[in-house]
């Protein structure tokens, strides 16, 4: 049982490492936007801003399934685990909300009438 809180744990913190990374190629996609750089290093920026986001999302999910795993064998809920896993999880579904939009408007700019 201590073994698999460690191991939950130590996920959480690798997961924190994935969301200051994920908003780190946020903030380098945004800079490629405002510095004038080829198209092609703007498309690979945003893939993988992209491949980020999903990475941290999976990761996300496979410490929520490893949270009631460890309820049922424990039966014990890993509160503190399960409420940061939940508040990084919504820091990333902004990023990637933020990354769509952005993305949108400079792809197809933005009219307003």
């Amino acid at each position: 049982m201590l073994r698999k809180r460690r191991v939950l744990e130590m996920g959480s913190r690798i997961h924190w490492y994935l969301l200051f990374s994920t908003i780190g190629l946020f903030l380098f996609y945004i800079a490629c936007l405002n510095f004038e750089v080829s198209f092609e290093y703007c498309n690979v920026s945003a893939g993988f801003l992209r491949l980020m986001i999903m990475l941290s999302l999976i990761f996300g999910i496979w410490l929520f399934i490893f949270c009631l795993s460890i309820f049922f064998k424990d039966r014990m809920f890993p509160w503190r685990p399960f409420i940061g896993n939940s508040i990084r999880i919504i820091m990333v579904l902004v990023v990637d909300l933020s990354f769509s939009v952005i993305s949108q408007i400079a792809g197809k700019s933005f009219l307003i009438f």
